[in-house]
């Protein structure tokens, strides 16, 4: 507070806008990380299953055919 008794001033200071920005990164890329993390597991889901059938086609195409009971292991990534 300043002035004088018929004009005071007051003034107000604040890290409030600070705290709320600081937090909101922090809940931003929590969220950031969980979609990174979603879409990475679902892009691998997709590649793994895309590289077992390139793999047992060309298994197949190897042995002829010959062997149709004998599969390749499952790929994890």
């Amino acid at each position: 507070m300043r002035g004088t008794i018929k004009a005071p001033k007051l003034s107000v200071r604040s890290n409030l806008d600070d705290a709320i920005v600081q937090r909101l990164k922090a809940v931003v890329g929590e969220e950031v990380a969980k979609a990174e993390a979603l879409a990475r597991a679902k892009v691998d889901g997709i590649v793994t299953e895309q590289v077992e059938a390139d793999l047992q086609a060309e298994f197949k195409r190897l042995t002829g055919g010959l062997a149709p009971e004998i599969g390749l292991p499952k790929i994890k990534l």
